[in-house]
């Protein structure tokens, strides 16, 4: 008896990336794609609840039946659980994203929104995600990692609790540029606050302003900034004052 294989994304229901994992898929088992009826991009978990949601029936791909809601990656898992499946699905595979899923970003992923339901629900599940945001991308290099991926995590299944999210690059060729270090430690789940920079209007104050002494010029400019802060340098007296306006002491 073939898995039963329930699929949805978060870029809607024509988005190519779906129907590019569909391909990989039929060759394991039999699909059924649920997938937004419009693109629900940032929407990570949310669920509709002052809307009415409706499923409806789109033309089948290939042996793929396909059906489209009017709500959230999370809504397309909930009601494909509901009433399309005939019964529970064996994995659920969310993608192919357009675009990165990687570090925070899966906070506010809907692809990855998705996956997490799916695990939360028992079932074994994986997103997937093409590191370019065009819906023109070219999925082919692609293709192999995925097909490779999801023959393992059927054949092997996964640990209870635990889910997948896999990123890919868009070509072999594609041009590296390095991950920052504070990036890769994010990476890991720890996050280190960047070092504080000066605010750029301080570095013009500091520029314009040559004299080691306060510049009332300078300070209305500041103050109309709503910033508050010294010229550089320790304070002393004003001595481009002139002698005119200088207080008489008493005698």
């Amino acid at each position: 008896m073939k898995p039963l294989i329930m699929v949805t994304n978060d870029d809607s229901v024509n988005a190519p990336g779906l129907y590019r994992l569909i391909d990989v898929l039929q060759e394991f088992g039999n699909v059924i794609a649920v997938a937004p009826a419009r693109p629900q991009s940032g929407m990570s978990s949310a669920i509709s609840v002052n809307t009415a949601l409706r499923i409806n029936s789109l033309p089948d791909y290939g042996d793929t039946r396909v059906f489209s809601v009017n709500g959230t990656p999370v809504d397309c898992v909930k009601l494909g659980l509901a009433a399309v499946m005939p019964r529970k699905p064996d994995f659920l595979f969310s993608g192919i994203n357009h675009g990165s899923n990687s570090g925070t970003a899966i906070t506010y992923s809907g692809t990855m929104g998705a996956a997490l339901e799916g695990c939360m629900a028992g079932i074994l599940s994986v997103g997937f995600s093409l590191l370019h945001h065009s819906l023109k991308a070219d999925f082919s290099f692609s293709m192999p990692f995925i097909r490779e991926i999801a023959a393992k995590v059927i054949e092997n299944g996964l640990e209870p609790g635990i889910c997948l999210n896999v990123n890919i690059p868009e070509s072999r060729t594609e041009r590296r540029t390095g991950v920052p270090r504070r990036q890769r430690t994010l990476e890991r789940g720890v996050l280190t606050l960047p070092r504080p920079r000066r605010p750029p209007l301080l570095l013009a104050y500091r520029t314009l302003c040559k004299r080691r002494t306060r510049c009332r010029r300078h300070r209305r400019i500041l103050a109309r900034q709503r910033i508050h802060i010294g010229c550089a340098g320790p304070r002393r007296p004003d001595r481009h004052r002139s002698r005119k306006t200088q207080p008489t002491p008493l005698r």
